[in-house]
Formats: structure tokens, C-alpha cells, sequence
């Protein structure tokens, strides 16, 4: 995954504040602290992190790996393959401008979607609450076409669970009306449509 020291050594390679990649990967900066401290975090939020550092040009070293001085470290511009989640933050930063380019956006967030429902499903899990209401309010915003919003509960969707907020509302209520939405569905949606397409301006 992803260490306090590797963590604090891309950093440092790459030049950035705890702040600086707080924003790169889209977390606050206190989930970047609890990580360099060595706090326990979420899975998702390890590789969540490592896959922003990957999409900046970092290799990761595991301690498993052939070295010459041994040891976990990092290596910049790295020519090994990416993980999905590095993908998928390329994808993110890629996205075409919203306002000149809606139909673009509209089908490139249906691709984004596809790439995040493809690491669920590699994770071998289900979307969780937070995924399933997030994700939800996302296609919903694409069959109205609107691609703003639509980008907005994607990328909190997306986000690791150590960055949710305690106040984030998710009532029971909330949690129920969602639970049977599974990986199926939600592939069963963005296929539809990608079929459909780009409706216009949003209403």
C-alpha cells in the first residue's frame, strides 16, 4: 500500500506541502498528517492517496522488491505500470471543461464511473453507503445531463472514508434507500446512459 515514510519521501520528491498533496489527492490535509504520523487509516484511503502520488510520477518500492540498498522508498518518474487508482486520478484531471465541452465531460464521467466501479470490484466488495448515496446522486445528475453536478458526487463518491466528515448527513433512512444498490446496478445505469447519450443543457 502505502507508508508514512513512503508517504513523507514523495513529498519531498516531488516538492510539496502536506497541504499541496492534500489538494492533489483531494483530502484534507489532517488525513495526510494521520498518515505521516502513522496513524491507522482506511485501505481505501491508503491507496487512495499513493494512487494521487502514482498520477504525479512516483514509483513505490516495497519492501519485497529487488533494491539495491533494500528497503521501502519511492522513485520519481517511474516507468512500472500504475494501479487503477493512479488511473483513475489521471482520468479525473483530464476531464474536459464543462461549460465548452459538455457532451465530452458527460460521456468522459461515465468513463470515470466505470473505472471506480472496476476497483470496487477488484477490492472484491460492494459499494458502501457512502459510495452507494454519493454514486446514485451522480447518475441521477447525469439524466439530467448536468455534468457539474454530476462530476461533484463522483469525486466525493470516490473520496476515502478517513476524509468523510462526522457531519456528512447519512440517516438510516438514507442508508436503507440505498442498500440494494449493488455493482450491477450501478454498471446497469451507466450503461444505459452511455447509450442514451448527452441530453442538452440541464433543467
Amino acid at each position: 500500500m502505502i507508508t508514512q515514510t513512503q508517504c513523507r519521501m514523495a513529498r519531498v520528491a516531488l516538492d510539496l506541502g502536506v497541504r499541496d498533496l492534500a489538494r492533489i489527492a483531494d483530502v484534507s490535509p489532517n488525513t495526510v498528517a494521520r498518515l505521516e504520523r502513522g496513524d491507522t487509516l482506511h485501505p481505501r484511503t491508503l491507496a487512495y492517496i499513493r494512487g494521487a502520488l502514482e498520477a504525479e510520477g512516483v514509483a513505490f518500492i516495497n519492501n519485497s522488491a529487488v533494491s539495491a540498498w533494500g528497503g521501502e522508498g519511492v522513485r520519481l518518474n517511474g516507468d512500472g505500470p500504475k494501479s487503477a487508482m493512479a488511473k483513475l486520478f489521471e482520468a479525473i484531471w483530464e476531464l474536459p471543461d464543462f461549460r465548452d465541452q459538455p457532451e465530452a465531460a458527460y460521456i468522459a464521467l461515465i468513463d470515470v464511473l466505470d473505472r471506480y466501479l472496476n476497483i470496487i470490484d477488484d477490492e472484491g466488495r460492494q459499494p458502501d453507503a457512502w459510495e452507494r448515496l454519493d454514486l446514485n446522486d451522480a447518475l441521477n445528475a447525469l439524466n439530467r445531463s448536468n455534468v457539474f453536478l454530476a462530476a461533484s458526487y463522483l469525486r466525493h463518491g470516490i473520496t476515502p472514508p478517513d476524509n468523510q466528515s462526522p457531519d456528512y448527513p447519512m440517516s438510516n433512512d438514507a442508508i436503507e434507500s440505498t442498500a440494494g444498490l449493488d455493482l450491477a446496478y450501478f454498471r446497469r445505469c451507466s450503461e444505459a446512459l452511455r447509450t442514451r447519450g448527452y441530453m442538452g443543457t440541464a433543467s
